[in-house]
């Protein structure tokens, strides 16, 4: 029996997919008439063998193999499955602030950087975020400046905002 596995435009694995196991379809025939006895006789049936075919999922695209897990997205590029990024939660500003110190970036630092923007409108909504947010969420535009400025690669930013949530 074939299976075949599908994702969505998305690379979300929609399920493997095999057809259903072949059957037999038997249709009676009537009697005939033997034209020498002037007897009907009876006829065998007629059975015919009838292999389904395999329906994929409305939209499903065919990958070669399933997932290792079902958290993993098709790469249509790479013709691989890829784990997804990590859920990162969002972290309190104590968390957030400790996990720089982790890495050598002190609170003034990062003052610095903001005092640095061209932009005054920028600035002054950059100093608001980072002085009055209760909380910080990995997405946040901020984020990503100043992982920026500091040279700090996205994968090493989600890795310590992982361990931030730990803090």
């Amino acid at each position: 029996m074939i299976t075949r596995y599908y994702v969505d435009a998305a690379g979300l694995y929609l399920g493997a997919y095999s057809p259903a196991p072949p059957y037999e379809v038997r249709t009676e025939r009537p009697p005939v008439l033997d034209h020498l006895t002037g007897e009907y006789m009876l006829q065998e049936p007629l059975i015919e063998e009838v292999t389904p075919e395999l329906v994929p999922p409305a939209g499903g695209i065919e990958v070669p193999h399933p997932p290792a897990h079902g958290r993993a997205v098709w790469d249509f590029d790479t013709e691989t499955w890829q784990e997804p990024a990590p859920v990162l939660s969002t972290i309190t500003a104590r968390q957030c602030r400790l996990m720089l110190l982790n890495v050598g970036i002190t609170p003034a630092m990062v003052e610095a950087e903001i005092a640095a923007i061209e932009d005054a409108g920028d600035r002054e909504r950059a100093r608001v975020e980072w002085e009055y947010a209760s909380t910080y969420e990995r997405d946040h535009p901020l984020i990503d400046q100043m992982a920026e400025a500091f040279e700090l690669p996205a994968p090493q930013v989600d890795a310590l905002w992982i361990a931030a949530a730990d803090l």
